[in-house]
């Protein structure tokens, strides 16, 4: 192999890597595999890479079929994460910048905090509701005779 198709290769592994990935969440949690947007097919990301080279002003000497030989061989990649996999929280949380994490966490730590006392107030409006409805009493009259 040349030296040219080497640094193709390395490009190729660089630009695979570029693509965000998320872990499997409840189906596959135990599996090593990272899943792209389900948007994304290799066809696509050939294509991406072919314009990426051209932007660049270089030839791209790969074809998509070392393309597709290098996401087959050397990742453990595949697309689509199913919506069932992942909840909309944990989804929309890891697209949060670093200090809306941090905000995001304080306000679900008050949420948590006050949960035990939101609860205790609600189960006693659950029973005022329950005592005042026993001490109603409903008669019905026909009045057609």
């Amino acid at each position: 192999m040349t030296d040219l198709m080497k640094e193709e290769r390395d490009r190729i592994r660089a630009h695979i890597r570029s693509f965000p990935t998320v872990e499997s969440h409840y189906c596959r949690k135990d599996s090593e595999r990272l899943y792209l947007g389900a948007s994304l097919n290799l066809a696509t990301m050939y294509r991406l890479y072919c314009e990426t080279r051209h932007k660049e002003q270089a030839v791209t000497n790969a074809s998509s079929t070392i393309y597709c030989e290098l996401f087959r061989t050397e990742f453990n990649l595949d697309f689509h994460n199913p919506s069932k996999d992942r909840c909309d929280f944990c989804v929309s949380f890891e697209n949060l910048s670093l200090d809306e994490k941090d905000k995001q966490n304080s306000c679900t730590m008050t949420i948590i905090e006050i949960k035990p006392e939101y609860r205790r107030k609600r189960s006693k409006t659950k029973k005022k509701v329950g005592q005042t409805r026993r001490n109603f009493h409903f008669v019905l009259i026909n009045r057609k005779s």
